[in-house]
C-alpha cells in the first residue's frame, strides 16, 4: 500500500486536544493474520483469543466494545512489527470516528503514511531501530500524526552512556520537535520517577506496566496519556 496522499482527515484532533491534567486512556489489542491474539512470551506463537463456545473472538466487535467504554484503541500489528507485514486492510474496516493509535513497526515515511490512510489516526514509530530514527525529520515534513516509540526498561548499571537510554533517546526526539514520546514500560511496571522528570520536555505517554484505575498515577507524573492491556477482556478469553 503507497501513500497516496499527503493531506490527510485530522479524526484524532479531539482526542489529542485533551487537557494535560486529564490523560488519554486507551487499551491495547494484537492482531496476528487477521485475528486478536493473547499476549505472550516473545518466542512463543501468538496464540488466537477464543469465545466461551472456543470460536476467535470477533476483531470488529471487541473493537466496538471498547470504542464504548474509552475515547480509542491501541492496536499492536504483530504481523507488521514482527514479518513487515502490516494488516492494512483489517484495519480499514474497523470503524473509525473514533482514537486508533498502530503499532506497525514503520520504517519510512512511506510506511508511516501508509498506517495513517489505513485509518490510523496516530502512527507508532520505533525509536530502537537506527533506520526509523533518521526518517523521523522526513517524517516531520509530512504529518504530525505520530509518536516516537522509546523503551524504558528500567534502571541500568553505570558505566559508559547508552544512547538508547530513555533519557537520552527522549531529550534527542523532543529536539527533533517530534509530537509525543511513548515510554514502554516493562511489565514488572513503570518508573514514575522517570516519567516525572521527562515529562516536562514534552508531551510523554506511557505504554503499559500499568492498570487502568492507576490512571491517576499519569496526572500526577505529568503524562499526557496511557496504554493500558484490558485484563478483565482477556479474563473473557480462552486459549
Amino acid at each position: 500500500m503507497g501513500a497516496s496522499s499527503n493531506t490527510l482527515p485530522d479524526r484524532g484532533a479531539a482526542a489529542r486536544s485533551v487537557a494535560p491534567e486529564t490523560p488519554t486512556l486507551l487499551p491495547r489489542i494484537h492482531l496476528a493474520r487477521g485475528l486478536i491474539v493473547v499476549p505472550s512470551d516473545p518466542e512463543s506463537p501468538p496464540v488466537p483469543a477464543v469465545d466461551g463456545s472456543g470460536e476467535p473472538v470477533d476483531v470488529f466487535d471487541v473493537a466496538d466494545s471498547l470504542f464504548r467504554q474509552y475515547p480509542g484503541i491501541y492496536v499492536v500489528d504483530l504481523d507488521g512489527v514482527l514479518h513487515g507485514r502490516p494488516q492494512f486492510d483489517l484495519l480499514q474496516e474497523i470503524p473509525h470516528g473514533h482514537e486508533m493509535w498502530v503499532e506497525a513497526g514503520p520504517r519510512s515515511v512511506d510506511q508511516v503514511m501508509d498506517v495513517l490512510v489505513a485509518g490510523g489516526t496516530m502512527a507508532v514509530v520505533p525509536a530502537a531501530t537506527d533506520r526509523a530514527w533518521r526518517e523521523i525529520p522526513s517524517i516531520l515534513q509530512i504529518t504530525d500524526r505520530f509518536v516516537v516509540e522509546v523503551p524504558s526498561p528500567g534502571p541500568r548499571a553505570l558505566g559508559a552512556p547508552d544512547p538508547l537510554d530513555p533519557r537520552i533517546r527522549t531529550r534527542q526526539a523532543f529536539a527533533l520537535r517530534v509530537p509525543g514520546v511513548m515510554l514502554s514500560a516493562p511489565e514488572t511496571g513503570v518508573d514514575w520517577g522517570l516519567v516525572r522528570e521527562l515529562a516536562p520536555t514534552g508531551p510523554v505517554y506511557v505504554n503499559g506496566g500499568f492498570a487502568p484505575e492507576e490512571g491517576p498515577r499519569l496526572t500526577e507524573a505529568g503524562a499526557r496519556g496511557g496504554i493500558f492491556e484490558p485484563r478483565d477482556l482477556f479474563e473473557q478469553w480462552k486459549t
